[in-house]
């Protein structure tokens, strides 16, 4: 079986996104992540269907901006990205991003400048209201 990092690197090959590989990172400088969905078989591959990238640029609780872009094998309508925070385990802010009717393979959102708690700050992407993944990123002084 290969290493989750492995195919992370093999998704995002796949799709054509090429981000900095990172899980969970502190936000003393920048910070990325991708978080996969679905899954296509192609020969003895299994591709994720698609791949949330997350990037914050900051440092510490400064936030200069948070970008959340996707690329998905097939195409999706009725999408949405929003971000949400949380310190200490519970939910201080939520920014709910505009659903897009369109039926598209790509997508982004970026919001700007914050200052966030200690916790973590994460990205979300829906189609048709479901939840497809999250990414989140660990913010620390």
């Amino acid at each position: 079986m290969r290493s989750r990092r492995a195919m992370l690197t093999i998704a995002a090959a796949a799709t054509g996104i090429a981000l900095p590989l990172a899980v969970t990172a502190p936000a003393h400088a920048d910070a990325s992540g991708v978080s996969t969905w679905g899954a296509v078989v192609v020969g003895p591959l299994e591709i994720p269907g698609g791949v949330l990238g997350h990037d914050i640029s900051g440092s510490g609780l400064k936030v200069n901006y948070e970008t959340a872009k996707f690329r998905s094998i097939g195409c999706l309508s009725e999408w949405r990205i929003d971000f949400y925070y949380t310190s200490g385990g519970k939910q201080y802010k939520r920014t709910n991003g505009a659903t897009h009717n369109s039926c598209v393979r790509t997508g982004v959102r970026t919001i700007g400048k914050a200052t966030l708690k200690r916790g973590l700050a994460c990205a979300v992407m829906y189609s048709h209201g479901r939840k497809l993944t999250e990414q989140c990123h660990q913010i620390t002084p």
